[in-house]
């Protein structure tokens, strides 16, 4: 059974409902590596391995590129093959680009990284493969 992230608690204890919502195994583990991927390892209180290093990443000076990039790929991989134990044979690819926000209000113009995270991995309950995708922003770390 997979359930829906994040989890509605009051579902439970509401006569009508009575359970928590379900959801297919493809969107549960899409949701599971989204909890992944923004989770800094070591900030998740019950299991400190959960997560990712890409937090160690943020506002870092990029000298290069493709070294970058390497690393951002390795952190996501070691993160999925740590966490997610419903996917093998996990692919990672990492597209980055300049993204430029103005903000004419107080005429300030900043420039982010976007990082488009594609995942493809094998569920192994069905053999299917899968593709998965993810958008972060780079300094600050967030998700779209």
């Amino acid at each position: 059974m997979n359930y829906s992230l994040p989890l509605d608690m009051s579902r439970l204890f509401s006569e009508s409902e009575g359970n928590l919502e379900q959801c297919s195994e493809p969107e549960s583990i899409d949701r599971y590596l989204a909890a992944i991927l923004s989770t800094h390892r070591g900030e998740h209180s019950f299991n400190s391995e959960f997560g990712t290093g890409l937090w160690e990443m943020d506002f870092e000076n990029v000298v290069s590129e493709s070294v970058w990039v390497e690393r951002f790929t390795e952190y996501v991989k070691k993160g999925i093959q740590e966490n997610e134990k419903r996917l093998k044979d996990v692919e990672i690819k990492i597209v980055v680009r300049d993204m430029v926000r103005e903000d004419t209000s107080v005429r300030n113009l900043s420039i982010r990284k976007r990082v488009d995270v594609f995942i493809r991995g094998t569920v192994i309950s069905t053999g299917k493969q899968i593709d998965f995708k993810h958008i972060l922003y780079v300094g600050p770390l967030s998700r779209d």
